[in-house]
C-alpha cells in the first residue's frame, strides 16, 4: 500500500529567504513537532490533532513510532536551490489554468520535475510553467516543504492557525498539497 504524505509550502515557489531553524522553532512552539528523530524529522507534537482538520468519520493514523514505519511524523525539508516538484500523487491531473482542459500526458513532458519547465496546452495553446498549472492541491513545485507523512490524500487538511504560525515565522503565505511518499 502507498504511503502518502501532507505537503506544506510557501505558495510562492522562487521564494528563497528561508531558514529551516526558523521554521522548526515555529513548529515547536505551536505543537506541531516534538521531539527530533533527526536533524530534519520530528515527532508529533502535543497540538498535531488540533492543527489539522480531518475530514470523514474515523481516519485512521498512528503517532507511534512504535506501528513501524506507519506512523505519523514530520519531514522539515532544506531549501533547495531551484523550484522542483515537491511530490505528486497517483491521480495528478493538472489543468490549464486558463481553459481549464486536463492535460493527461504531463509526465511526457521533458524535466517536468522543474517548475520553470512550460507545457503548451493542446486546447488553448497558451505556454504555461509546470509550477503554474492547476494541481488541484495534488502536486506542488517549490523550493522547501514541511512534509506531514502518513496523511491519506484529502484525509485531513492545515488548520488556518497552522498556516498562520508558518506565515508569521517566514512572512510569507503557505499552502499544501498530499502527495506520495518516495
Amino acid at each position: 500500500m502507498p504511503q502518502y504524505k501532507l505537503v506544506l509550502y510557501p505558495a510562492m515557489p522562487e521564494f528563497s529567504q528561508l531558514d529551516s531553524d526558523v521554521i522548526i522553532a515555529a513548529l515547536i512552539k505551536g505543537g506541531l513537532i516534538s521531539a527530533g528523530i533527526n536533524r530534519n524529522t520530528f515527532l508529533t507534537g502535543d497540538a498535531f490533532i488540533e492543527l489539522l482538520s480531518f475530514l470523514g468519520c474515523s481516519p485512521s493514523i498512528s503517532l507511534k513510532p512504535s506501528d513501524g514505519d506507519h506512523f505519523c511524523h514530520v519531514i522539515i525539508k532544506p531549501v533547495q536551490s531551484d523550484v522542483h516538484c515537491l511530490g505528486h500523487t497517483v491521480t495528478a491531473m493538472p489543468r490549464c489554468p486558463h481553459c481549464k482542459q486536463k492535460l493527461p500526458d504531463w509526465q511526457q513532458t521533458p524535466d517536468w520535475q522543474l517548475g520553470a519547465t512550460t507545457r503548451t496546452c493542446p486546447g488553448c495553446h497558451t505556454i504555461t510553467a509546470m509550477q503554474n498549472l492547476n494541481w488541484k492541491q495534488e502536486c506542488a513545485y517549490g523550493r522547501m516543504a514541511v512534509d506531514i507523512i502518513n496523511i491519506h490524500p484529502f484525509e485531513a487538511v492545515p488548520s488556518e492557525e497552522l498556516l498562520n504560525a508558518l506565515h508569521d515565522a517566514t512572512r510569507v503565505e503557505w499552502s499544501y498539497c498530499y502527495a506520495l511518499v518516495k
